[in-house]
């Protein structure tokens, strides 16, 4: 028998020294360090995509410029080889034992093949050279040839007086000039150089963070319990860490 007020006896409902209760091993253990969690890049939007794209080295008004001026010194070209008069072909067939002639041509083809090397294989160099060499025929070397034969040197910029009597002959001559003027528009065109675009940086498309998800680059802060919690678990673990210690029950 045991006395009534014996303090080890075993009575029910009391847990022996080798058992412990249920609800304290359901418990999480405390930690100290909160949890980090890594932000995915499906809660923060899409993978940063790149906007800018590198501007092409033949701009729009260069390959404009450059069609223009072959378009214009292949009609110059095809034009000295057409007779003025039908009627005087023997002054027509003079002009291929003229050396100026064939300087004329020879300069026409040079700068057809430096445009289309450049619409070509995109050597910016070529539309600078062929630029150049317009310029300095149409300002300089024209009115030199002029001057050498003892013409006014200002006839190759505007029309000599005398044109306009020549009928149909004048009218081809005045169209020429004209296309003369334009090969020089373009040329100035073709020298202008390009002002290329700088790359637009990185664009982040924006969305939402999901719910419960941190934005990049903050740590989330670990949700607060439930007031009570810690005020409930606190007596359940201590009464388990006193009977893990001593192996007995206190009598309450």
């Amino acid at each position: 028998m045991t006395l009534p007020n014996n303090p080890f006896a075993a009575s029910a409902g009391v847990p022996q020294p080798i058992q412990e209760p249920a609800h304290a091993s359901s418990l999480p253990a405390p930690t100290g360090a909160p949890v980090m969690v890594a932000p995915t890049a499906a809660a923060h939007g899409a993978v940063p995509l790149f906007s800018g794209a590198a501007s092409s080295s033949r701009s729009s008004h260069g390959r404009i410029a450059a069609w223009m001026v072959i378009v214009l010194q292949v009609v110059s070209l095809v034009q000295g080889f057409i007779p003025y008069h039908f009627d005087h072909l023997d002054n027509y067939a003079s002009r291929f034992s003229n050396p100026i002639f064939w300087f004329w041509c020879l300069t026409y083809i040079v700068v057809i093949a430096l445009a289309v090397l450049y619409l070509r294989k995109s050597a910016v160099i070529a539309r600078y050279v062929a630029a150049c060499i317009i310029v300095v025929l149409f300002f300089i070397v024209a009115p030199v040839m002029l001057a050498v034969h003892d013409d006014m040197w200002y006839y190759a910029f505007i029309p000599n007086p005398n044109i306009y009597e020549m009928g149909a002959l004048g009218a081809r001559l005045l169209l020429m000039r004209a296309l003369d003027w334009i090969c020089v528009i373009a040329a100035i065109l073709l020298a202008i150089p390009d002002f290329k675009r700088a790359p637009a940086p990185y664009a982040m498309s924006a969305s939402v963070p999901a719910a419960g998800v941190a934005p990049a680059g903050q740590v989330p802060v670990p949700s607060a319990p439930p007031e009570g919690a810690f005020s409930e678990a606190a007596p359940e673990a201590s009464t388990a860490q006193t009977t893990n210690a001593s192996g007995f029950v206190q009598p309450q």
